[in-house]
């Protein structure tokens, strides 16, 4: 019985090109899909929520196609969990730490 992370037999695995454009298509719809929340959405809150329920679904997406196609799992994964990181970055630093600001001065 063959493993199920295995490739069929007579069947090359995906090449450097297809991992590379996987990887490339998943931060477009990263960021397009932020950029049109961010452009539409009727508020803060609103922005936030939906901007997570995109990330979620582009995440599911690309475990489905990681199950499909495994040799694809490294790059989107790896990508995914990079534009996470960096995104939650991004609104801590620009939406959650605190700064204090003196008017009077």
């Amino acid at each position: 019985m063959p493993h199920i992370d295995a490739p069929a037999p007579g069947r090359p695995g995906p090449g450097p090109a297809a991992r590379v454009l996987a990887a490339l298509g998943l931060l477009v719809a990263l960021a397009a899909g932020t950029w049109f929340i961010g452009a539409f959405a009727p508020g803060y809150v609103s922005s936030v929520v939906l901007t997570g329920l995109w990330f979620l679904v582009v995440g599911a997406t690309a475990v489905l196609v990681s199950r499909r196609r495994p040799g694809l799992a490294p790059a989107l994964c790896g990508v995914f969990v990079v534009a996470v990181i960096a995104s939650a970055f991004g609104f801590y630093w620009t939406s959650v730490r605190d700064e204090v600001v003196d008017e009077t001065a």
